[in-house]
């Protein structure tokens, strides 16, 4: 019986540190499914209130489970990185040494509302704010 009272809690312990990891492990999956699961263009793109949607039309994005993306405007591709973070539910995306527009999508995005075909995320620099809306495309 003594063995039951020391032991329990020790293995309580271990049971539930185990399922909340089970538990953030099928969030991230879920994230990462959703994410890499077809490919994505920008519907708007606004810097504080200055729309620059325009800008990235033609454009379609694929995000890789390996943590790399390609976006794509029919004609040439380039490569980037991602890496989406459920603890503060944000995607940082870096295409490095791409010229515009995509290197207006390099930065910490924190994702403000997302559903089955769209996200929405803001970027908040010094001075500025930038909004983004992606949704997949059909």
């Amino acid at each position: 019986m003594r063995f039951m009272r020391i032991y329990l809690p020790v293995v309580c312990l271990i049971f539930a540190c185990s399922c909340k990891k089970l538990v953030e492990d099928q969030k991230k999956q879920a994230v990462m499914s959703f994410i890499t699961n077809g490919q994505w263009k920008v519907e708007s793109y606004l810097m504080d209130t200055v729309a620059v949607t325009d800008e990235f039309s033609g454009y379609t994005f694929k995000f890789n489970e390996d943590g790399s993306v390609v976006g794509y405007n029919g004609t040439s591709s380039e490569s980037g990185t991602w890496v989406g973070e459920i603890s503060d539910y944000s995607i940082t995306s870096d295409f490095p040494g791409a010229g515009d527009p995509l290197i207006k999508l390099n930065g910490h995005w924190i994702i403000k509302d997302s559903g089955n075909t769209f996200v929405k995320a803001d970027l908040s620099t010094p001075g500025s704010t930038m909004h983004l809306h992606l949704i997949k495309v059909p």
